[in-house]
């Protein structure tokens, strides 16, 4: 008997042995869960570092890490990683239409300004055709919900989209690039370099993108006859598109950013950035049926 309970109290020592190592494993497992989900994120919500816990706005914030994993086309695609926050380009038009809790612009006229700035490095981008901006050297990207007049000033009622692009290292050379191909004549070339001039007090970034594209849309829909209000040489007309393409992208963009900070106290940034844009409108087609009226 006392061999049987002898045997039995060792078996059951044994399971509750090989039953607390998975539970072992569990906790460490969730402690290295708990301590990476702890990580500060830095935001600039308040015109000034604060921790994104502890800042009393509604922000979001999607950093590089996220921007790399998922690769978006342009600053629209990460609107599905913030809540209360749409995304869309403007039919007929190569212009953004952003849209927070609700309020958000649907034309390009320049009279009516969108209740939503966009901001790139404290500079604002007031018009809706430049603000589908790149991704690529993107720092950080903070979506503040609701009005943010007070540190952002106007137009502004439905919150703000600020974006931050890296910053110059001192004492750290490095070099970035990603180069894309695809259907329709797509080509993509960006490229950045960090060069330090004076150790650990001057710094250079230079980022160069180019992007172009064919279009995949063709010019082959057929109008007419042109039924004219009053005489026109237009009127009676008919015909069919050439079947060119239309709908193409050359966009090629320029950045540098010079650091300074000699000491711990004092600190400069100085930053020039060029960008051109020359690609097509995106096309639109009328299937209203002709009407003798």
């Amino acid at each position: 008997m006392k061999i049987r309970r002898t045997a039995t109290y060792s078996v059951a020592s044994c399971l509750a042995v090989l039953l607390a190592v998975p539970v072992c494993a569990q906790e460490a497992e969730a402690s290295k869960t708990t301590d990476s989900a702890l990580d500060a994120i830095v935001v600039t919500a308040t015109r000034r570092d604060s921790n994104l816990q502890t800042t009393p706005i509604a922000v979001t914030a999607v950093d590089t890490k996220l921007i790399s994993q998922t690769n978006p086309r342009d600053v629209g695609d990460l609107a599905i990683f913030v809540p209360n926050f749409s995304a869309a380009t403007i039919t007929g038009f190569n212009a953004a239409s952003f849209s927070i809790r609700g309020g958000g612009q649907n034309n390009i006229i320049v009279y009516f300004e969108p209740p939503v700035a966009v901001l790139v490095d404290d500079f604002v981008v007031p018009s809706v055709q430049t603000q589908l901006l790149d991704t690529f050297d993107v720092a950080q990207v903070e979506v503040l919900r609701g009005p943010q007049g007070t540190l952002f000033g106007k137009n502004t009622s439905s919150g703000v989209v600020t974006v931050r692009t890296k910053r110059p290292e001192p004492g750290r050379i490095g070099v970035e690039g990603r180069v894309g191909y695809g259907s329709f004549g797509t080509v993509q070339i960006k490229g950045a370099a960090n060069i330090p001039i004076v150790s650990d007090k001057l710094a250079l970034r230079l980022v160069l993108g180019y992007d172009t594209s064919d279009g995949y849309y063709k010019n082959g829909a057929c109008y007419g006859p042109v039924v004219a209000f009053q005489p026109s040489k237009f009127a009676g007309r008919s015909g069919c598109g050439d079947g060119s393409s239309l709908g193409g992208t050359s966009v090629w963009n320029g950045r540098a950013k010079l650091l300074w900070q000699p000491s711990s106290d004092f600190k400069a940034l100085l930053q020039y950035e060029v960008l051109r844009d020359r690609s097509d409108s995106i096309p639109t087609v009328s299937e209203t049926p002709n009407s003798p009226a």
